[in-house]
């Protein structure tokens, strides 16, 4: 309590003491500002020990002394960072450091325990200018992919602040369970660091069950060993509101979540059985969408090529997110007009583009942000030939020449329960983002479904008879060898008993 200049500091934790020239100096001050800097640290050292009457005077001496080191500073071109961070350093009052260094603020080299609340902020506009600065630390690069956000920077920091075995527990993103832009970080928990639990939060929607009412905001508590084991297991907790009344609970091993997403390293939200479903389902078939087809988002941007649009009925079609409806497109959508694309200035002006000849092939659309708790997440359809996209859809286009996974066939399981069910719980956010579309696999080859499925899709289109979509759910579970409980799960009002799902003939 004596001490608490020197026991609360309010400090960016992102930016740390340089570590300046070689030897702490600039070649011609002759040793005169290390020397200094040494003298300071010495007063701070002898600080902590002394009495309340001999604290005043070496304050003033500690101030003097950092008067000192900013007019060498000035004197020598004011080159030396170092020197001019712990000239700028105000211990003694309320005021934020621009840096932090344990050894200097606290007199300990590393720290027991770290516990946080770091900012959830993405890197972007102005604030750009501060994420260029920061990544020039090499302890960030994990961060990188997509879009950084604050906290990541914060959890990529933590390992450098802990003793070997230190514990460290933060608040921040539900997103870094699943986000693509999180994926390298995963990784490095995962294997770099030992995982104890995690805690999570995914209520957006109802403010008396978030965890910060006034925060639109899903959030995870992790709770990690700074320690490297190669096979270990933890436990993650799914809480449905922030007292924790209902949730439940899965216990992980770290080289199995790699296994289920190499890439990707998502942790998933499931319960046991839902977990043995999603084994059953990622390693059991190892072909990739990615490897027969590819996930664009629109060729129309609906901010960038408003040039482009017109609402000539005689010229093809502009589909919009709003219009994709499942095995149709709609002429009355929720939101926004039906337009239409002047098809030769645009293909004059983006002849270039790897998209600008993809309005040729039939394609699947599908609307490109969905309720993160809608129980129907991917909602696509078949557009035709000389139909345009607009940016808030995706679409799917065959690059394989292989005519056993036809479009029509991927339409299908795409709008089967099962895909939606494993989408679903794969994704932490409203966007049906296309990385997370190529990591969804595709089923062993089987002849008869793989026709019966592509016919009944086509056969789906336009119709508002659900016959042929429940003919095709029940293919799918075949197709992926679900059990009639597994399928129970997935679809809990599913409509055939045990005997006639064992005996289903195609």
């Amino acid at each position: 309590l004596p001490n608490l200049e020197f026991k609360f500091v309010t400090a960016n934790t992102l930016i740390g003491l340089d570590e300046g020239k070689k030897g702490g100096m600039m070649a011609f001050d002759f040793g005169e500002t290390t020397e200094l800097q040494n003298q300071l640290q010495q007063l701070r050292n002898t600080y902590l020990q002394a009495s309340p009457q001999e604290k005043e005077n070496l304050k003033q001496q500690f101030e003097q002394l950092q008067t000192q080191i900013y007019k060498n500073e000035l004197k020598a071109g004011g080159q030396n960072k170092r020197a001019q961070q712990l000239a700028a350093w105000k211990p003694f009052s309320n005021e934020s450091s621009s840096w932090f260094n344990p050894e200097w603020m606290f007199g300990v080299e590393k720290f027991d325990v770290v516990i946080g609340n770091p900012p959830y902020s993405v890197f972007q506009g102005k604030s750009k200018k501060d994420l260029d600065i920061l990544m020039e630390n090499k302890i960030y690069e994990k961060a990188k992919g997509g879009k950084i956000n604050a906290f990541e920077l914060f959890l990529c920091k933590v390992p450098e602040l802990l003793k070997d075995n230190g514990i460290n527990c933060q608040i921040f993103q539900n997103s870094f369970l699943a986000d693509n832009s999180s994926s390298k970080l995963r990784n490095f928990y995962l294997t770099k660091q030992q995982i104890i639990s995690i805690n999570s939060y995914p209520e957006r929607d109802d403010p008396k069950k978030r965890v910060f009412e006034n925060v639109k905001m899903s959030v995870c508590i992790l709770l990690n060993k700074n320690t490297v084991v190669k096979d270990y297991y933890f436990s993650v907790d799914f809480w449905n509101d922030k007292h924790k009344n209902e949730g439940k609970s899965i216990t992980y091993n770290n080289n199995e979540v790699i296994e289920f997403n190499k890439e990707q390293n998502i942790i998933y939200n499931l319960n046991i059985i839902e977990k043995k479903i999603f084994e059953k389902y990622f390693v059991n078939n190892k072909i990739k969408y990615s490897d027969y087809f590819d996930c664009l988002e629109g060729e129309l941007n609906m901010t960038f090529h408003k040039e482009y649009l017109i609402s000539d009925k005689t010229k093809p079609l502009v589909v919009k997110g709003a219009q994709v409806q499942r095995y149709f497109v709609t002429d009355t959508p929720s939101q926004g007009k039906v337009e239409y694309v002047n098809d030769k200035k645009y293909l004059n002006d983006y002849s270039g583009s790897k998209k600008s000849q993809h309005h040729k092939k039939t394609r699947i659309a599908m609307q490109g942000i969905t309720g993160a708790n809608d129980k129907i997440r991917i909602v696509s359809t078949l557009v035709s030939e000389n139909v345009f996209l607009a940016n808030s859809c995706n679409y799917i286009i065959d690059i394989s020449n292989d005519l056993h996974y036809t479009i029509s066939f991927l339409l299908g399981i795409f709008n089967s329960k099962f895909t939606n069910w494993i989408f679903r719980r794969s994704s932490t956010n409203s966007n049906v983002n296309c990385y997370e579309v190529n990591n969804l696999k595709l089923p062993r080859y089987n002849k008869i479904l793989f026709e019966k499925i592509g016919n009944y899709a086509l056969l789906s289109l336009n119709n508002k008879n659900l016959e042929f979509q429940r003919e095709i759910d029940i293919m799918v579970f075949k197709l992926y060898e679900l059990s009639y409980d597994e399928v129970l799960v997935v679809d809990p009002e599913f409509g055939l008993s045990e005997q006639e799902y064992d005996n289903y003939k195609w």
